[in-house]
């Protein structure tokens, strides 16, 4: 799903494709790249899915934006990997979630510079110690997830740009989700299905 924010806060549906988790992003982007092409900065906001990039690499400059209602969720299942070293909801699970949860709280409206690159700087502090800590016990998944996850967690704040998560789209994927459940459905019929429905949601088109 490929949704664009609009001046008054509503979004746009600009792409849609059912397949595997991992890739057809090409396919998705590229109706789009012409009008893309056009931004001299363009946030794109994901949940760490690589394979997103791959569909816009050398064809336009994105600024990337790791979802930050996506880090805490992901992060559990990192511990999980960890489970021999730290124990579900114990003391050093419940110290790792609570500073992730701190670190990816950003208030939105705020507009000085001195402030948000003293807030990056503070945020930027405490994960590294965060992932030191990992480290420090035996938490090896959840350090190498936060370190792959660091250098995107705050563009969007430093850049003064609207977008930090990915939470309009998950709600647009539960609209799918109420309608696909319904019945059995080809690739190319639930495709279609779900098309005419968020064109008639998001996109102003009374179908």
């Amino acid at each position: 799903m490929f949704v664009q924010y609009k001046k008054s806060g509503d979004i746009r549906v600009a792409g849609l494709g059912i397949g595997s988790y991992h890739g057809g992003w090409s396919a998705l982007f590229r109706p789009s790249l012409a009008a893309l092409k056009t931004f001299t900065q363009f946030l794109l906001v994901t949940d760490g899915d690589t394979t997103i990039l791959d569909g816009l690499k050398g064809q336009v400059k994105v600024l990337v934006q790791r979802c930050l209602w996506h880090i805490p969720h992901q992060l559990k299942f990192a511990l999980w990997q960890d489970r021999e070293h730290v124990a579900r909801k114990s003391p050093e699970w419940l110290h790792i979630m609570s500073r992730i949860f701190d670190i990816c709280a950003i208030r939105t409206g705020i507009d000085e510079e001195a402030v948000i690159q003293q807030l990056v700087a503070t945020k930027r502090a405490r994960l590294t110690a965060l992932i030191a800590y990992c480290r420090d016990h035996g938490c090896q998944a959840a350090a190498t997830y936060l370190e792959n996850a660091e250098a995107d967690l705050f563009t969007a704040l430093t850049h003064r740009l609207e977008g930090q998560t990915t939470s309009r789209v998950e709600r647009l994927m539960r609209t799918v989700n109420l309608r696909i459940n319904v019945g059995k459905w080809s690739t190319d019929g639930a495709l279609n299905a779900v098309k005419v429905r968020l064109a008639y949601y998001y996109n102003g088109f009374d179908a």
